[in-house]
């Protein structure tokens, strides 16, 4: 019994290479280190009209917030940029920017934040070893509050339903509080789409 970010932190002290033991921080510590960083990243970067506001606390709350969606969707620093380009945003081009220095400095440190643990759980679903160990470790997988989920925790249910796992959800479709935290409602609506057998 545990949390998706418990279940991620496991598997990447169990079987990560690069970092053994990652701390894992609190939005607040999340917050300092964003905060820090923007201190530092060239206000040049920035589009004229926001960086009267760049080195306040909401302007590092939505920076969290922003990365953290990234993430959630599994786009990498530079596909965030890219979109950035293709949809004329300077905005999101200096995030995938800065996304980049933030992760680098997480490598740096041994930690990771929620969004960036799932991440990286998923990522590391994909090795052969470690697809072998969980098929015959993990017999289902049951999930009292599958409304919860953002994108990124679906996905990962779904990685391990795709390895043969069966996933049996619970959920109220139309709760609608935790969306202030990346809930998706998507996930419950298309939940036969996410998890065909």
């Amino acid at each position: 019994i545990t949390t998706p970010y418990g279940f991620c932190l496991a598997l990447q002290s169990r079987f990560s290479a690069t970092a053994s033991n990652p701390a894992l921080l609190t939005v607040a510590e999340q917050l300092s280190v964003v905060q820090e960083l923007l201190s530092g990243f060239p206000i040049a970067r920035w589009p004229d009209e926001i960086r009267g506001g760049i080195l306040s606390v909401d302007f590092a709350a939505e920076i969290r917030e922003i990365s953290a969606r990234a993430r959630q969707l599994g786009l990498d620093p530079h596909q965030l940029s890219d979109l950035g380009v293709a949809q004329g945003r300077e905005e999101w081009v200096a995030v995938g920017e800065f996304l980049e220095d933030y992760l680098d400095v997480l490598d740096f440190q041994n930690a990771l934040d929620y969004s960036e643990l799932v991440h990286r759980t998923r990522l590391l679903l994909l090795e052969p070893g470690v697809e072998d160990v969980i098929r015959t470790e993990i017999k289902a997988v049951f999930c009292d509050e599958f409304s919860e989920f953002d994108t990124a925790q679906v996905k990962l249910l779904a990685d391990l339903h795709r390895l043969g796992i069966p996933v049996i959800a619970f959920a109220d479709p139309s709760t609608r509080v935790f969306g202030f935290r990346g809930a998706e409602q998507s996930g419950v609506r298309n939940f036969e789409d996410w998890f065909p057998t």
